[in-house]
């Protein structure tokens, strides 16, 4: 049985809560399990309030799309993706404004709206934007290029995966992966 957002709270009161939310947080949320898998770490995880198996670690990665409950988990980092209506963008504003200090907002720099939201100055609170990371299509295979220009295959294609692999690759590098150890794992990811 799934857990109220303060349930979730109460047993991650100690750990860094990331929450990402909108129309494409499930897709984000699979790429971020994959790396950190991939590279043997340890995290605990909450989807739509049902939890995973708790394992000791500072993180818990939580996906809600239910904007009405995003206030009850107490985030440290909220990670925005599309909504899925606009009429929800309210919410959004509002989850964002109860990023704590120190805390940190990530947007889509392509979405107006939610760029709106995330790049309000907050006293105390990064915002981050996040854009498609470079890449280059050669024979109908893509290759993302890192900052020092090596080339890695991926099987995701399309802008919106593009994008995708863009917030996973910030939020992932605030929680100690680094651009090597994100590259390497997404070449493995087949599929979503």
């Amino acid at each position: 049985m799934p857990l109220s957002p303060q349930e979730v709270y109460q047993q991650n009161i100690d750990r860094q809560r990331i929450v990402m939310t909108g129309e494409r947080s499930g897709t984000l949320f699979q790429i971020i399990v994959e790396v950190l898998k991939f590279n043997k770490r340890n995290f605990n995880a909450v989807v739509d309030g049902t939890p995973s198996a708790k394992v000791e670690c500072p993180i818990v990665l939580i996906k809600d799309t239910n904007t009405a409950a995003l206030l009850g988990y107490h985030h440290h980092v909220a990670l925005l993706t599309a909504p899925q209506a606009k009429d929800l963008l309210p919410a959004l504003q509002t989850f964002a404004d109860a990023t704590p200090k120190g805390g940190i907002v990530m947007y889509p720099e392509i979405d107006a709206a939610l760029k709106s939201i995330g790049a309000k100055e907050r006293a105390d609170v990064q915002s981050i934007p996040y854009k498609i990371t470079p890449y280059e299509t050669k024979n109908g295979q893509t290759y993302l290029i890192s900052s020092t220009n090596e080339k890695f295959a991926i099987h995701l294609t399309g802008n919106e995966a593009l994008e995708l692999l863009a917030a996973a690759k910030a939020i992932l590098k605030k929680i100690g992966i680094s651009s090597g150890q994100f590259y390497r794992a997404v070449e493995n990811i087949k599929s979503l």
